[in-house]
């Protein structure tokens, strides 16, 4: 592979780019028609383990943003085989490993709580990060620069992950190596839920 030239896949990357729009547009489509609302910033919400077409239905929702993180996994891919080794930076893995491990943790422990505010920011990120990333495949065919959009979505970025760990700060989780870890015991949480839904 080293001496081989790169792949050209421009093909691959307007279809990959252009699912992801749709996918990640889905995903906040899902949660919002199964009761998410902006309460969820604010509000206590404790994950909801019952059968109820809600419940299921965020859990239905998030598997569903699961499955787009692992297809994420792809993009590294097409970076190596364009020779584009410069843009697979430790963070780069690490984020979309990361995204997987954290985004598997919410389907199966946290469907339904107020976690999942970090699950419709990353989607509405995402649906405005590929989009300009289909823009700048077919930018010789678009009639202005992307010049100012790529400053407005790196700042998007970097303002969105700051609002998400400062929040996740708040809320005292604890990010270990990708995992979502409750910083207190079962009891803990439990009476710290209570608390929560009596104020």
């Amino acid at each position: 592979m080293q001496n081989r030239k790169p792949f050209r896949l421009k093909s691959l990357i307007i279809v990959y780019d252009s699912v992801q729009i749709v996918g990640n547009g889905f995903s906040l489509f899902l949660f919002y028609k199964h009761g998410w609302s902006w309460r969820y910033f604010y509000e206590c919400r404790s994950p909801d383990f019952s059968n109820n077409e809600q419940s299921l239905g965020f859990v239905h929702a998030a598997y569903f943003t699961y499955l787009l993180k692992i297809m994420e996994l792809m993009e590294t891919v097409m970076y190596a085989f364009r020779k584009k080794n410069s843009q697979i930076s430790f963070f780069h893995v690490y984020h979309h490993c990361y995204a997987c491990v954290t985004a598997w943790g919410f389907t199966k422990y946290g469907g339904g709580s107020m976690l999942s505010y970090t699950i419709m920011v990353n989607c509405i990120v995402h649906v405005f990060m590929y989009t300009y990333y289909l823009s700048s495949a077919i930018a010789d065919r678009l009639p202005f620069s992307l010049k100012h959009v790529k400053k407005f979505v790196t700042t998007l970025q970097i303002v969105c992950k700051t609002f998400q760990l400062l929040l996740d700060k708040l809320l005292n989780f604890t990010f270990v190596s990708g995992a979502i870890v409750k910083r207190f015991s079962e009891h803990r949480f439990r009476a710290e839920t209570k608390l929560c839904h009596s104020t």
